[in-house]
């Protein structure tokens, strides 16, 4: 491909870089506040007392930054909370604050610091820089902390950048499969489920519903508990649902999550649902971001609601078969 960059590491190893500005993404100062943690009016006393960062202007006079200055913002946030005045950030060059970054965060070995590194490699597309950080973060915490203490925020950030369009489709898909194929890698190593007593999960998603990387991971953590699973992935009509319920065996604990707003919400979900379920030995999870109910809504004794997916973490896992 043409006008790409590229460079070699002391290790010897080639990599591939985009020209600066080729996947540039401009970004308002409540993508920064979301991003960084710092609140737009202490971005702008910092640009007007520091001079710290430099946004462009609209014609309207309203702020917006690019992938730069969203970096050094995520350097002089991590370094500010990690006790460095910021007077002594803003006498620093931006050099200088990616260096300090780079060696408080391998003393630390920070998954925050992580999630903001990683943030800037999506935007980057750098596909071995990302792999390079999470294997030395995986080897040193293991699989689980990287899942949970980096993976689960990061995509959290990529969902923010993507609804404030500060991400491309493109970036959003580069991230979600680089996660996708560390947490399926993980899956296969496991050895096969021995357990012969306990309920069977069947992990699905119901139609139109695509985002599977919660799934993924929910499938890994039963696997990994020797628990028997069976996995149906994206957009299972409801009425295939209702047919694996009258052949499978039971007990069953469905498990499903819940990102998309569909026609009627999860009210209605629940209700059908419900009515194609035959069996006091069928049960349902739901969790995710649409996984709310009103509060005089009769949520069917068989259906348990986790408002986040961490809550059903500690369930998922819960030791024996």
């Amino acid at each position: 491909m043409a006008n790409m960059n590229k460079t070699v590491s002391p290790e010897g190893r080639t990599f591939v870089t985009m020209p600066q500005g080729l996947f540039a993404s401009h970004f308002s100062i409540s993508d920064l506040e979301n991003l960084s943690g710092v609140k737009a009016h202490t971005i702008r006393m910092w640009e007007r007392r520091f001079g710290l960062m430099k946004p462009s202007r609209t014609d309207t006079n309203i702020r917006h930054y690019n992938a730069e200055e969203l970096q050094d913002l995520l350097n002089i946030s991590f370094l500010n909370s990690n006790g460095v005045k910021i007077s002594h950030i803003a006498a620093m060059s931006q050099e200088a604050r990616e260096s300090n970054v780079r060696e408080l965060g391998a003393k630390l070995n920070s998954p925050s610091a992580l999630v903001s590194e990683l943030l800037m490699l999506i935007i980057r597309l750098d596909e071995a820089g990302f792999e390079e950080r999470c294997d030395v973060f995986s080897a040193l915490h293991g699989f689980r902390a990287l899942a949970e203490q980096v993976f689960l925020p990061v995509m959290k950030q990529v969902g923010l950048l993507w609804q404030s369009k500060g991400l491309r489709p493109a970036q959003e898909h580069f991230a979600s499969n680089l996660i996708r194929r560390r947490i399926e890698a993980e899956t296969h190593a496991l050895p096969p489920a021995r357990a012969l007593k306990g309920p069977l999960y069947v992990l699905y998603l119901r139609e139109s519903e695509v985002h599977e990387l919660g799934l993924l991971y929910a499938n890994y953590l039963l696997r990994s508990a020797g628990k028997k699973v069976i996995y149906l992935g994206q957009s299972l009509p409801i009425q295939d649902l209702g047919h694996l319920m009258t052949t499978l065996p039971s007990p069953l604990i469905l498990v499903t999550i819940l990102t998309t707003d569909l026609d009627g919400g999860t009210e209605q979900f629940i209700y059908d649902v419900g009515a194609l379920t035959g069996s006091a030995d069928v049960v349902h999870w739901m969790t995710g971001s649409r996984a709310l109910v009103s509060k005089d809504f009769p949520v069917p004794s068989n259906v348990r609601l986790f408002q986040q997916f961490w809550e059903m973490i500690p369930v998922l896992i819960e030791t024996g078969p």
